[in-house]
């Protein structure tokens, strides 16, 4: 509530939504990019931070926590690379 509360009624977060929907038009209303891009930068930080000390009692880390998703993702990172790079079009159907 009290996320809402500062998103849709202070002026940092109407800043931020502004910054969201136009870099251009929220540079030319006076709104500094820089300082927002830094405070959704802090508040990601500090939101990531607070779910990992919440989850962390939960959970058993392992070393290969999570192995398998992050080979799939190194997997279409390269794929996607080299996609780029050789400008080929694959359709997926």
């Amino acid at each position: 509530m009290l996320s809402l509360f500062f998103y849709f009624k202070t002026m940092e977060g109407i800043a931020i939504r502004a910054v969201a929907q136009d870099v251009e038009a929220a540079k030319l209303m006076g709104i500094s990019v820089k300082r927002v891009t830094v405070t959704t930068w802090i508040i990601s930080s500090m939101l990531a931070a607070t779910a990992g000390m919440l989850i962390a009692p939960t959970t058993f880390l392992d070393i290969n926590m999570m192995s398998e998703v992050h080979l799939k993702s190194f997997c279409a990172a390269v794929l996607g690379a080299l996609i780029h790079l050789l400008d080929l079009q694959l359709v997926v159907c």
